[in-house]
């Protein structure tokens, strides 16, 4: 074989792919059928296989997404892109999740965990673990989606897929972009704006290419909204009313308003009893004849606060990134490249006003341990110890965090040809680092709310002191909680604040060497191979507030952490040709790889990967791959320390008003946690939850198994499909228990009731409320994920211009998990699940056109994902969405002199409404899986000089 210069090889590879016009959005073309003389300097890589071939339709299903594909696309970045793909599922985060979100945006892939999804660039792990807001879509040339496990080729995390994104390189000139996009009915229009440049340039050994982008998207409330499910926490209250597909408002007969037990008049339990009190509308706070018994029940005119439209629906973020590549031809043997990344981004999430609440956060430490208000504190009316106390802290304006992500990662490496030989080689190093600080404003001291709810009094000077007479606490200001809206006032506010501050460091350090050639003529072709060592180390550390760490502020507690480890590599693939250009069979090849890590942790693990590849004739290709997989565990989940936060919404089946649906055994189990006979009286929707590391956990081990078909036939020319079943079977999953899950599996079947802790003794006055639920990460017992993918791409020529139809479409056989030996399976498929705030269609596909011609071009697309089968919090019942159609259109026109294009999209043509998901956690809808915000507008203008 003649020797190839490295240039040459990557322009080539280059215009290969743009050649196969038909890999534009996500339907692969099948370039089965290739001619003998084909030039070997046309070999490509495609993710899967580390392998050069001449053709891209491998033994694995991939699904590539050009570059003109996302510039079609109305999503705002890539992430949320890939996030509408159908082989994506399990509602991801984004910047539209609020509660739980940081401004990373993720992919999950088959519904089995973003986690279970490896990220790559250019081939390399990622520092972010997948964080796709680090990847600015001005810098992205194409993304290859594997959607099949691929643990032997790539190592741990690639469990479900691999998402590869392939930049822009080999880039001539300058292009600079302006974007800018706004929402049809939402107050202040949510605007985002996107800019971006970048500049390449050759020169007699090799490119530059260089790029920059900056990104801003403004806050949205969901009382910038005009639905009723976002403005209020609206619950389904009277099943037989509520039918499938409705939005609901306010004055529908079939929910209720609901809200936080935590208002800003305040609810107090007295240490003599008689259930919580609140303050009377207008009243002061001086005397006992102020308060009246507090309605917390979910009748009309009850003492709840609406939390819902002062928490962000769209999280506000600027972003500013840079990133560059460069190669330099030392000799016709050798070539130098080097890719390098940096991200910065500062993002903020806004929560309502705290919810401050003794039972869960310090206050004063009571005679029988209870955390509440002392009898004997200045502004106390009543005389006596307040057991329990829960307020809206109104007055701080809201909890925010902000997040600030400083990150980067470099690639050096040297590639290029063994002598003369048909051996290739390509050794790098890369190395990364990220920074992330969380700042959290409007969380308090508990030793100053120790100091200030604790006994107090007017001095001689008229000052109210917190202490006692000769005993005063220095600086300290009394805090005064039973007087509604208001009457905390800066001063107290200024005493008990407190911002805290979170660090979280994480850097990636691998060394890779792979060799890739010829290795012996067989009878039906040239047997290939690859091989290669590695070696990565991982290390991360989280730095909590060193008030967290002492649990001495509200909104939670968090240990320190710090851990890493390394793993060396050492793997293998092959590519067998077996018989060629024979009755039946064109070619028939069988893929083999197989790679063993050795981690200083987990020890020695071997995956393999068995594939095969039949050509029966000219343009039909029968494929089929069977591959272990493996997940170790993170250092996070290793070693993460215990921390504590608010659950979401929860309903606990031993509540009071549940009792009489439950069966004998249910109620027996109930009994047995500590709960008594009747129920206990549920008043909060969230309780306490403490997360954490298990350094017990092992890897997950698993198996998956794609077979399909790819067919060009000859007599439809430019149509192009493809047709694959997959199946994902994991052991030892790592998951956490959510609350909801646990409470269900222990009333109903007795399971997981140690995670449960109870107040047995009452001493909050309530017997058998739930103060606590452990969820720490645990191997599960067995997960599952089984489906069918069809890919179409039909294109063709006519007078009036070029039209290309793509269809991409996953249906979902199987979604399970046991969550431990001898639990009781959860079938997932069609259903949003509550527990693990997740929904699972059992059918997603989606159907575009595109027109070109001159000048212009202009696209028409659909989305569908159908319906989920939603629980209710209150009910055992259950009812269904409706299936969901978005549309999108998109029309260009590029100046006559080529240099100028203008573009205007409308993302959500028809203005589909919200999907209502009442067992939502964050807005009453699903907005990892659903659209939340209405119709959209875009205008981007770019130009080339």
């Amino acid at each position: 074989m003649k020797t190839i210069e490295l240039r040459k090889l990557i322009k080539s590879m280059r215009n290969t792919l743009l050649v196969s016009a038909s890999l534009s959005l996500a339907a692969p073309v099948v370039v089965i059928a290739q001619e003998a003389e084909e030039d070997e300097a046309q070999k490509i890589v495609v993710t899967g296989s580390r392998i050069k071939r001449a053709d891209i339709e491998g033994a694995n299903p991939v699904t590539v997404i050009e570059r003109e594909a996302l510039e079609l696309s109305t999503a705002n970045n890539l992430g949320e892109f890939l996030q509408t793909l159908p082989s994506s599922s399990g509602s991801p985060i984004g910047t539209k999740t609020n509660n739980g979100g940081s401004g990373a945006v993720t992919v999950d892939l088959r519904g089995m965990g973003a986690a279970r999804t490896l990220t790559l660039v250019n081939g390399r792990r990622v520092v972010d673990g997948g964080d796709l807001q680090t990847i600015p879509l001005t810098m992205v040339e194409r993304v290859e989606v594997l959607k099949d496990g691929a643990s032997a080729v790539y190592g741990a995390d690639a469990v479900a897929g691999v998402v590869n994104i392939i930049t822009r390189r080999d880039f001539s000139g300058s292009e600079a972009t302006v974007e800018i996009s706004r929402y049809q009915d939402v107050d202040g229009g949510g605007q985002r704006i996107r800019t971006g440049l970048i500049n390449g340039a050759d020169y007699e050994k090799g490119n530059i290419t260089w790029g920059l982008e900056w990104d801003r998207q403004d806050e949205i409330f969901q009382g910038d909204t005009k639905y009723d499910m976002y403005n209020y926490p609206l619950f389904v209250f009277d099943p037989t009313l509520y039918t499938s597909y409705r939005l609901p408002s306010v004055n529908d007969p079939a929910v209720v308003e609901f809200g936080s037990t935590r208002n800003f008049q305040g609810v107090f339990d007295l240490a003599s009893g008689g259930g919580p009190i609140t303050l009377i509308d207008g009243a002061s706070g001086t005397s006992p004849s102020d308060f009246r018994p507090a309605n917390l029940s979910l009748a009309p005119g009850n003492d709840l606060w609406n939390y819902a439209p002062v928490n962000y629906i769209q999280t506000p973020f600027e972003r500013v990134s840079f990133f560059a590549s460069a190669d330099y031809e030392v000799n016709s043997y050798a070539n130098l490249y080097m890719d390098f990344r940096y991200n910065d981004r500062g993002s903020e999430t806004l929560l309502a006003p705290s919810p401050y609440d003794t039972s869960s956060n310090p206050g004063y430490t009571l005679a029988n341990g209870a955390q509440g208000i002392s009898a004997d504190n200045y502004y106390n009316p009543f005389g006596e110890d307040v057991v329990r106390v829960r307020r809206r802290m109104l007055e701080t304006g809201g909890r925010r965090f902000n997040t600030d992500v400083n990150q980067y990662q470099a690639t050096l490496g040297l590639e290029g040809n063994i002598g003369d030989t048909s051996w290739a080689y390509d050794i790098s190093l890369t190395s990364g680092q990220r920074s992330r600080i969380d700042t959290d404003f409007g969380q308090f001291s508990g030793a100053r709310l120790q100091s200030a709810l604790g006994p107090s009094f007017m001095d001689a000077e008229g000052n109210i002191v917190c202490g006692t007479p000769g005993n005063v606490i220095a600086g300290c200001v009394p805090l005064n909680l039973f007087g509604g809206g208001g009457t905390v006032t800066q001063d107290m506010l200024d005493y008990i604040s407190v911002t805290l501050n979170d660090r979280f460091d994480t850097e990636l350090d691998i060394w890779n060497a792979t060799f890739t050639g010829d290795v012996i003529e067989l009878p039906a072709g040239t047997l290939s191979a690859s091989i290669g060592i590695e070696n990565r180390t991982d290390w991360t550390r989280f730095i909590p507030d060193s008030a967290k760490s002492l649990g001495a502020v509200t909104g939670g507690t968090a240990a320190a952490r710090q851990g890493s480890y390394k793993t060396d590599t050492i793997f293998m693939e092959a590519v067998v040709p077996i018989l060629s250009d024979v009755a039946g069979a064109k070619s028939l090849e069988l893929d083999i790889g197989a790679r063993s890590d050795d981690n200083t942790i987990f020890g020695e693990q071997t995956t393999v990967q068995f594939g095969i590849r039949w050509q029966p004739t000219d343009g039909l290709l029968i494929r089929a791959t069977t591959s272990d997989v493996f997940r170790a565990p993170t250092i996070s989940s290793l070693f993460a320390g215990q921390s504590q936060g608010a659950t979401p919404t929860v309903s606990d089946p031993c509540r009071a008003s549940n009792w009489s649906t439950l069966t004998p055994t249910q109620q027996s189990n109930c009994i047995g946690q500590g709960v008594p006979d009747g129920g206990w009286n549920q008043q909060d929707t969230q309780f306490t939850q403490t997360s954490g590391g298990n350094p017990n956990l092992q890897a997950e081990e698993g198996t998956t198994k794609t077979f399909g078909i790819a067919w060009s036939p000859d007599f439809v020319d430019g149509l192009n499909l493809t047709l694959d079943h997959w199946e994902i079977e994991l052991d030892g999953g790592i998951q956490s228990i959510s609350a909801q899950n646990a409470l269900n599996l222990c009333a109903n079947f007795n399971q997981l009731c140690d995670n449960i802790t109870r107040d047995v003794t009452g001493v909050l006055g309530n017997p058998g409320a739930v103060t606590n639920v452990n969820a720490f990460l645990q191997n599960v017992a067995f997960e599952k994920a089984e489906g069918i993918d069809l890919e179409a791409n039909y294109q063709f020529e006519t007078s009036i211009g070029s039209f290309n139809t793509r269809l991409i479409y996953s249906h979902m056989i199987e979604r399970t998990q046991v969550p431990f030996e001898g639990g009781t399976p959860l079938n997932l498929e069609g259903t949003y699940n509550s527990g693990l705030d997740a929904s699972f269609p059992e059918d997603k596909f989606k159907l575009s056109a595109d027109w070109r011609l001159d000048q212009f071009s202009a696209s028409l697309s659909m989305d569908y994902i159908s319906k989920l089968t939603v629980p209710l919090t209150f009910f055992a019942n259950t009812y269904e969405t409706e299936n969901v159609y978005y549309f999108d259109a998109h029309t260009s026109y590029t100046l006559p002199e080529g240099d100028t294009k203008f573009t205007f999209a409308i993302a959500n043509l028809l203005d589909q409404d919200p999907i209502y998901i009442e067992s939502g956690f964050n807005t009453n809808s699903d907005e990892g899986t659903f659209r939340t915000l209405g119709r959209q507008f875009l205008l981007r203008v770019s130009h080339t000089f």
